[in-house]
């Protein structure tokens, strides 16, 4: 019987120490590209942001991702840029720049289904705010957690009236696409 207790005593002692080490880490965004692509009567554009700032909190063990609990990440509308100085123009006109500064995801939960991850959070855009469930491969590699996934919503959902020039015989359509690639460590 004590030796019983002995090994009880031991086993509640390794699972302490097992779940103590798995203890949530804030990992800040490193690195990150952002794509928004769309359609037009002339052709199809893209706009590019290399930079946004955020943070994930979350649990790595044995180079997996155990857990998300937290997870912010913001981008300046400015930092999307076309390569084009009068479609940025047009955009940023568009996206309410003058107002709303910033495009923003806050994590509400995260749900791990495979290897992948399903993250159900606010989104941020032109001042709205609107509740979306993003789908995301998200992988580790050393100390960097990368989140790779897409967004597809329309400019109206978010009260983004679509750009129009050349006296509104260029229109914007109104589906446009979020790709995004963000590195944590």
């Amino acid at each position: 019987m004590r030796n019983l207790s002995y090994k009880g005593i031991l086993l509640v002692a390794g699972l302490f120490f097992a779940f103590g080490f798995m203890k949530a880490q804030i990992y800040n965004v490193v690195d990150s590209d952002l794509e928004i692509t769309g359609t037009s009567t002339l052709h199809d554009w893209e706009m590019n942001s290399d930079y946004s700032e955020g943070y994930l909190k979350g649990v790595v063990q044995n180079s997996n991702l155990k857990s998300i609990q937290e997870m912010r990440v913001q981008m300046k509308v400015t930092n999307l840029r076309s390569g084009k100085d009068a479609m940025d123009k047009v955009a940023y006109d568009a996206m309410k720049n003058d107002r709303f500064k910033n495009v923003d995801f806050e994590l509400i939960s995260a749900t791990k289904k495979n290897e992948n991850w399903v993250l159900h959070g606010y989104f941020t855009f032109a001042g709205a705010r609107k509740e979306v469930k993003l789908n995301v491969a998200g992988n580790v590699i050393g100390k960097t957690i990368t989140l790779i996934g897409s967004y597809t919503f329309k400019l109206t959902d978010f009260g983004i009236e679509p750009p129009t020039a050349m006296f509104g015989t260029i229109k914007t359509g109104d589906d446009v696409s979020l790709n995004f690639n963000i590195k944590f460590k």
